[in-house]
């Protein structure tokens, strides 16, 4: 950081799979990302163990599997994340959030569906991804189409709320001497701050984030001197 600020970077906490359960209209997920964990179940199916959170390794392949599967990786997806695992293995781990989460499958199929009827897919505030290729016929041109459904929905809906996030975040610094916003890396904001300002940082980060979804999207907030030695704020 300059000389008399210190960074900040501001993280929305399990972005994709929130916003996949809101506009999958799932409250069994949403409930399981507030008060539970969907990845430790995906890691102990690879492992064979149980894994808790404590396992943070295992639990981080897990959750590398989850979102394969979220963003339709077929077994292949699966097995990169987790290398020992053969195609019948991998495929158990679908079949298991499949049956898991059948609202997630549902919505996968409507917007492949709508594709295919309009050649595009629509995020949550209505900007489109249009996928032409769909209508190339039997191919990989249009596999990839297919499977480009739920990426294109749910990250490009938060891709969208960072384009929202950011101008709202950036007016909350305005008040404070010389904090001011410096990237973004995917779903963080990254800018700088005066020491003396930190305790503002959060509740300006949080609150500007409340509101753009109707669910909660958790704010995780550090700061430090550099991007090694950051430290999480309550």
């Amino acid at each position: 950081a300059a000389p008399g600020l210190v960074l900040f970077r501001a993280d929305i906490g399990q972005e994709e799979p929130r916003i996949a359960a809101f506009l999958a209209d799932d409250e069994e997920l949403l409930y399981e990302l507030e008060h539970g964990d969907v990845y430790c179940p995906v890691a102990s199916i690879e492992f064979g163990r149980e894994i808790t959170r404590e396992d943070k390794e295992e639990r981080q392949i897990g959750k590398r599997g989850f979102m394969a599967w979220l963003n339709g990786a077929g077994h292949a997806g699966i097995q990169e994340s987790a290398f020992w695992l053969t195609r019948r293995e991998a495929n158990a781990v679908i079949k298991y959030l499949q049956n898991k989460y059948p609202k997630i499958e549902a919505y996968r199929a409507n917007l492949v569906a709508h594709l295919h009827e309009h050649g595009y897919t629509a995020t949550h505030f209505g900007r489109r991804v249009h996928r032409p290729e769909v209508w190339s016929g039997p191919g990989p041109a249009l596999a990839h189409a297919e499977r480009s459904v739920m990426p294109d929905a749910i990250q490009g809906t938060g891709a969208d709320v960072m384009k929202l996030w950011l101008p709202k975040i950036a007016s909350g610094l305005l008040d404070l001497q010389d904090a001011h916003l410096l990237l973004t890396i995917h779903d963080e904001v990254v800018g700088e701050i005066g020491k003396n300002d930190v305790d503002k940082i959060v509740g300006i980060c949080y609150n500007t984030l409340t509101g753009i979804l109707p669910i909660n999207l958790p704010c995780e907030v550090y700061v430090g001197h550099n991007w090694s030695d950051m430290e999480k704020l309550s």
